[in-house]
């Protein structure tokens, strides 16, 4: 609808409203007289829009999130409306018909927004009236929506071929992505000798640099089917994007042979769905037959080159920096093919990060308590250029050349140092390849701290990026 058409509706709506609008009870009830034995006046739509030099004395709330006229992103969604002025309480109802309140219709007093759960995901139009109450009278704004139209679940994903990767070389994002960029010649951050001094003081995780080998990646050509899920107190908003998630036969998560969460663990399912160019990504997935709870799910697109700071300052993902992980984990395929062409992801013990800030490309950081001198979420450290590769074995030279040309970025709060992915859907196999001691000679004095520019200071207030 043309902007100016919906204006004028909406002013049609606020006429009729203060002509025979309620006093008291719900928006559309019948009419008390006040003390006078009438009703007590709206005054003109002029006044109610703005009718004063120093601005409007009565304005009604105006629905900003979702944006009007849009397509809602699944059955759980949060309205936002602006603050009116002279409102004095606000009410929502939500129905699948034009004047229908099934879905949702009640009070929010003078909050300003309400999360609405049980809408039909169907794509069915859906109509929303946001009802705002100036001097006893309520002033009415009408919108309209489309319902997210899910696809058909699968309660529980069938055996089946495994998921297959791309072919070698495919990346994740383009180019032109910070992941992929060359650092080897990049400067030095100023604090780049004070952070390695202390790495060297307390060492990696364990102590000796290793491996870790559990993160699977599982991909889809599209037919994967999609699976809602059940949000549970690991989905943090606005950070969190709640929308339905591939799940492709036979895939299993992080550290499991399925779907199940049976060890408690971080439980990571990431799956790049290459029909639809989107990387998902969640935190603390499990999934039981038909019941499918998920914590922070993180969905990228593939197509996008990201800002520095990714989907939103103070954000979180599925990896407690704020993220991707699937771009940053090597593989055996990668490593038997002798090159290594993106950073690496890397993990300390939170007690050995920067407390209280971080570093782009991070644009958040998980409870790190470490000294001023330790290195802050989303720093990028560089292998020496003049370090002897020819002392590592054939594989670990593969490694340890990416870290000199791209280096390893801090993503994540643990012990085991560097993060490699399973070879359950590789066609080369660790075994024989690479074990999770043959990096253990690198020590943090081998290493260099890339320019991080601007330490940002840790709030935890997400602002979503558009």
């Amino acid at each position: 609808m043309h902007p100016s058409l919906r204006r004028i509706l909406f002013l049609a709506a606020v006429s009729l409203a203060a002509l025979a609008a309620p006093s008291t009870g719900a928006p559309g009830a019948q009419v008390k007289p006040n003390s006078s034995g009438g009703t007590p006046p709206i005054g003109s739509v002029g006044d109610l829009l703005g009718a004063s030099q120093k601005g409007p004395r009565y304005a009604p709330g105006v629905m900003t999130s979702p944006p009007p006229g849009s397509t809602l992103p699944g059955d759980t969604v949060t309205f936002v409306w602006t603050s009116g002025v002279g409102v004095s309480e606000y009410w929502l109802r939500i129905g699948s018909t034009v004047h229908g309140g099934d879905i949702y219709n009640q009070s929010t007093g003078l909050s300003t927004s309400a999360t609405v759960s049980g809408i039909p995901t169907d794509g069915r139009p859906i109509y929303v009236r946001l009802s705002s109450r100036i001097n006893n009278h309520w002033a009415r704004g009408f919108y309209q929506y489309t319902a997210f139209r899910a696809p058909d679940p699968d309660p529980t994903p069938t055996p089946g071929p495994t998921p297959t990767p791309p072919p070698p070389g495919t990346r994740y994002f383009p180019d032109q992505a910070v992941w992929y960029q060359d650092i080897s010649n990049a400067p030095l951050d100023p604090e780049s000798s004070q952070v390695i001094a202390y790495l060297s003081r307390v060492g990696w995780g364990t102590g000796t640099m290793r491996i870790d080998f559990s993160l699977e990646v599982l991909h889809t050509d599209g037919s994967a089917p999609f699976r809602t899920f059940e949000r549970t107190d690991a989905f943090y908003e606005p950070d969190c994007d709640y929308t339905p998630v591939p799940v492709p036969p036979g895939g299993a998560l992080e550290g499991e042979s399925g779907y199940e969460c049976v060890s408690d663990g971080d439980c990571h399912l990431i799956v790049a769905d290459w029909s639809r160019m989107r990387l998902f990504e969640m935190w603390r997935a499990d999934i039981r037959g038909d019941v499918f709870n998920g914590g922070c799910l993180a969905v990228w697109d593939m197509t996008r080159v990201y800002p520095d700071n990714g989907r939103g300052e103070q954000c979180t993902s599925a990896d407690a920096a704020g993220y991707p992980i699937a771009p940053l984990l090597f593989n055996a395929d990668e490593v038997a093919a002798g090159r290594i062409d993106h950073a690496i992801r890397f993990i300390l013990p939170n007690a050995s990060i920067r407390a209280g800030y971080y570093v782009h490309p991070a644009t958040h950081a998980g409870g790190p308590r470490g000294p001023a001198d330790a290195p802050p979420y989303g720093a990028r450290l560089r292998l020496r250029a003049d370090y002897p590769l020819g002392t590592l074995s054939p594989a670990a030279q593969v490694v340890a050349r990416a870290m000199q040309r791209y280096g390893m970025l801090l993503a994540d709060g643990g012990l085991i140092t560097l993060t490699a992915q399973s070879d359950r859907f590789t066609t080369a196999k660790w075994s024989g390849l690479l074990g999770p001691y043959d990096l253990s000679q690198l020590t943090p004095a081998d290493f260099q701290m890339v320019d991080g520019g601007a330490r940002i200071p840790l709030t935890y207030d997400c602002v979503r990026n558009p």
